[in-house]
């Protein structure tokens, strides 16, 4: 449809153009203001469509490059104060959780980070560690999209207690208290996690 359109205008810039010099000159730039324009909107168009799920791909890798950062840190401020015992405290400020949702869950002694995303960053339903952290892409029902898992447990090793205002998940801006409070009945390290806006 837009080619004879196309072809339209140019039958009629023949006829200005035969019949009247003057009025075939006008035409002429006109008709190529209108092509130029036209060809902008088509560059722009193509570059925008395949560009932005581009660059939100290439922010979702940023986010769990610096999400996992944000995890290791916090794994090494919670062993730190496990080691060396009670009284021992961290602070990390500010905890920024751009995308996904924060989790601790005390009944298995885990600290979760998930998120939803259509970059494969990693090949799916594999687990992969890098030092105590551990990271699992699954596949949802929507094609091209994943559910991107990564996870600190210390399943009998430290006892993980959160102490929060609100229950989680969490996400945003907000500050992290690494408390070591003590041993439980197992004589596993007590380490509160404190969380607050």
């Amino acid at each position: 449809m837009h080619l004879n359109f196309l072809f339209f205008i140019l039958r009629k810039f023949k006829y200005f153009k035969r019949n009247n010099l003057k009025y075939g000159k006008k035409a002429a730039i006109w008709i190529s203001v209108v092509i130029y324009i036209a060809l902008g909107i088509a560059v722009v168009t193509i570059v925008l469509t395949a560009g932005i799920p581009l660059i939100q791909k290439m922010k979702d890798q940023n986010t769990f490059v610096q999400t996992k950062d944000l995890l290791l840190a916090l794994d090494r401020n919670i062993r730190d104060v496990a080691l060396e015992g009670p009284g021992a405290r961290r602070f990390l400020s500010p905890v920024e959780i751009t995308r996904g949702n924060l989790y601790i869950f005390d009944e298995n002694e885990t600290i979760l980070w998930d998120m939803k995303t259509k970059a494969r960053m990693q090949e799916p339903n594999m687990v992969f560690e890098e030092g105590p952290l551990k990271s699992l892409l699954n596949e949802t029902l929507v094609v091209g999209e994943y559910h991107l898992k990564v996870w600190l447990n210390y399943t009998d090793f430290i006892n993980i207690t959160p102490k929060s205002e609100t229950t989680g998940p969490f996400s945003g801006i907000f500050n992290i208290y690494v408390k070591h409070v003590g041993f439980d009945d197992k004589n596993l390290p007590i380490v509160e996690l404190e969380i607050t806006t």
